[in-house]
Formats: C-alpha cells, sequence, structure tokens
C-alpha cells in the first residue's frame, strides 16, 4: 500500500474549495477529476510503500508528533493551475509558507526514519503551502489559452495531522484518510 502523511483540511473550507471546483467543472469540457471534501489536505510528507503490518508503528509516531504539536493558521489566497501553468496537471490552491507544518513535517520524518521506514529522502526542503482541487485527465491540456489566477481567501485551523492512504481507482488516484490525531491530545 500507498501511504503519506498529511494535515486534512478542515470541512468549511474544503467546501470552499470543493464548491469552486464544481463551479469550474460546469464550464470546462476537458476530463476533470474533483478532489471530493474529504480528500483535501496539506501533504507534509509524500507517499512511500508501506505493509499493511507497519501502519501501528506509523500512528504511535503520529501520536507522539500530534501530542507536541498546536492548530496550524493556514490562508490561502491564489488558485492557479499547477505544478507548470504552461502544460498544468492540476487547479490547486496556494498560500504563504507554513513554517509550523515544516517543523511537524521535520518532527515526523525523524521519527519515521529511526524505524527505517517512510520516504527515502524529503524532494523539497521547503513545503509549498498548497491545497490540489481538481486533477486533469490523462492527456495533458497543453498550454491554456488563458491564466488562471483567481484570487480567494480561505483561512483555516489545521488542527491534526493524518495517514493517508494513496487507492487506486479507474478514475484515477483516491485518498483515503485512515488514521486522525488532534493536535495537543494524549495518545488515547
Amino acid at each position: 500500500m500507498r501511504v503519506f502523511i498529511a494535515l486534512p483540511l478542515p470541512q468549511e473550507a474544503a467546501t470552499v474549495l470543493a464548491d469552486w471546483a464544481h463551479d469550474f467543472s460546469l464550464i470546462n469540457s476537458f476530463p476533470l477529476r474533483l478532489f471530493s471534501e474529504e480528500e483535501m489536505h496539506l501533504t507534509i510528507i509524500p507517499p512511500w510503500q508501506a505493509e499493511e503490518n507497519e501502519l501501528e508503528t506509523f500512528k504511535k509516531i503520529i501520536n507522539k508528533a500530534a501530542q507536541l504539536s498546536k492548530p496550524i493558521f493556514m490562508e490561502l489566497n491564489k488558485i492557479s493551475y499547477g505544478t507548470n501553468e504552461d502544460n498544468p496537471r492540476l487547479i490547486w490552491a496556494t498560500g504563504p509558507y507554513l513554517p509550523k507544518a515544516e517543523e511537524l513535517r521535520n518532527r515526523i520524518y525523524g521519527l519515521l526514519k529511526e524505524v527505517n521506514s517512510g520516504p527515502d529522502v524529503i524532494q523539497y526542503p521547503r513545503i509549498l503551502t498548497h491545497i490540489t482541487m481538481i486533477r486533469f485527465g490523462e492527456e495533458s491540456l497543453g498550454k491554456p489559452k488563458t491564466r488562471l489566477n483567481e484570487k480567494i481567501v480561505v483561512r483555516a485551523d489545521l488542527s491534526g495531522v493524518s495517514l493517508f492512504e494513496s487507492v487506486p481507482s479507474s478514475n484515477g488516484t483516491r485518498y483515503k484518510n485512515i488514521y486522525l490525531k488532534e493536535f495537543g491530545k494524549g495518545q488515547h
């Protein structure tokens, strides 16, 4: 199974982004995969291959890291094509850098390395604050005729950390939140 660690988006913020994505899908005819509200998250540890019998260890690591953390305030202020505007594969909402999310990521990554698990390396030393809302179909759109640079204001307290599973499906990979631990709570 492929798993990753992320900060799930609170319901109210996820609803705003999901509604925007739904409206976008109504006026565009190319193949889109909309993310459900439950799938919206800020990835802090990218996906890696894991075994089912490792999940309890990952939950303990998440518990330990979450216990020492407080909610992380996030503001999203722009919706645009990503990751390359000249040949986009998705639409995302982005916002300012979150040093507290990066501190949490580094703590969890260190704990994963202690048990010889997790991704081999973290590709990006700095977390890009983004929530993916839409993925395009297999075929690339090529260079869009117009730029997408819409201002948005979505503010949220990210109040927990989750273990997600990447689940392949016929319409592209889906993300299943298999464990959530709220920040600052005991290990029970």
